[in-house]
């Protein structure tokens, strides 16, 4: 099933920064709620990502996607909210592939909508490309299994920039063709 026309997958806007932020701390709230620490989701600050989130809209805008600025989009509604969001780029760590997926973002009510997927194949073009997925996420291991990606040995620990170390892991995904 498609997404709801309303629906537009486009770079972000300076002006999107601040729904775009609370999309993302609300979906990583709900979709992460028994993967991750609790204090890791209780510290995610929307309002402080809002200025960060600003400069890479108005990178994109100026610049494009390059070497140092992966490709984002994000899932706008007609009424300014924010129901998903993407970024792929260069890998950033030694993953065997040269395209890296950084983030998939989808809100709850439009899951098994085929957002997602529309969402990647706005930033991730066809071809080898790698990713990390939280160990225990079922559900994103079956989304990206669909899109050709195969689990690999490569496990780390997230460390996430408020709390550092989590105790959790990732597994590498790659899609050779």
């Amino acid at each position: 099933m498609d997404a709801p026309p309303a629906v537009e997958i486009t770079r972000p806007a300076p002006e999107d920064a601040l729904p775009w932020a609370h999309a993302h701390v609300a979906i990583w709230r709900e979709a992460y709620a028994d993967l991750l620490p609790a204090a890791l989701l209780e510290g995610l600050d929307a309002e402080g990502s809002v200025p960060a989130r600003r400069e890479i809209a108005d990178r994109l805008d100026a610049e494009g996607p390059g070497p140092d600025l992966p490709d984002t989009v994000i899932a706008r509604c007609a009424d300014g909210t924010v129901a998903g969001m993407c970024t792929a780029g260069l890998r950033r760590d030694d993953l065997p592939t040269e395209l890296e997926l950084h983030a998939l973002n989808v809100a709850a009510p439009w899951r098994g909508t085929g957002l997602a997927e529309r969402l990647v194949e706005a930033v991730l073009p066809p071809g080898p490309a790698s990713l990390w997925v939280l160990e225990g996420n079922d559900r994103a291991i079956a989304f990206y299994r669909r899109l050709g990606f195969e689990e690999t040995s490569r496990r780390k620990e997230l460390v996430h920039r408020t709390v550092g170390d989590t105790g959790v892991w990732e597994i590498a995904m790659v899609r050779p063709v």
